[in-house]
């Protein structure tokens, strides 16, 4: 029998709705909303970023698509506050979703999530396309180092087929 737990997934994510600053911020809004639909707990932690005072920051947050943490952040490159958050709240959820995998919040919340054995799902979002490895190649080199010592504990999320076949070509 599944437990509460079992029903339930703890989102991290840099930039959330009502943030229009690029696509996570609206298509993991339509996940969240789409996975309560179904009865799924979700729980969001990311930062204020693109806020607009729609909401308070550094409260929790009872919206129809989850409960949500809009932490106050500084610096979105470098989201301390929310990686600091989001690990406080790790112990409460058996699974933890994630994207982008050369994000600063991610690529420390990832491989935290499979040490504690929790059930990761991370979503690229095509940074694992070919076209898109040749920018900032060093730091990808070494934050895929990171991934490949995690990479069999991961479930990795595409969006096609193509994205599909060439996840498979880097990460096996």
């Amino acid at each position: 029998m599944k437990s509460a737990r079992d029903k339930a997934i703890l989102v991290s994510v840099g930039s959330f709705y009502p943030d229009q600053a690029g696509g996570p911020a609206n298509t993991v809004y339509w996940l969240t909303k789409g996975l309560v639909s179904k009865g799924i707990e979700v729980v969001v932690v990311t930062s204020d970023r693109g806020l607009k005072n729609l909401y308070p920051v550094d409260q929790w947050q009872d919206t129809e698509f989850g409960k949500v943490l809009y932490v106050a952040t500084q610096n979105i490159l470098l989201p301390w506050r929310v990686v600091l958050k989001t690990i406080a709240q790790l112990r409460n959820f058996e699974t933890v979703y994630v994207t982008s995998v050369f994000y600063t919040l991610s690529f420390i919340i990832a491989p935290i999530a499979v040490l504690l054995g929790k059930r990761v799902f991370w979503s690229p979002r095509g940074e694992l396309m070919k076209s898109a490895l040749g920018f900032a190649a060093l730091k990808k080199k070494f934050v895929l180092g990171l991934v490949n010592l995690v990479k069999s504990k991961v479930i990795f999320h595409s969006t096609s087929e193509e994205e599909t076949q060439q996840m498979k070509d880097l990460l096996g």
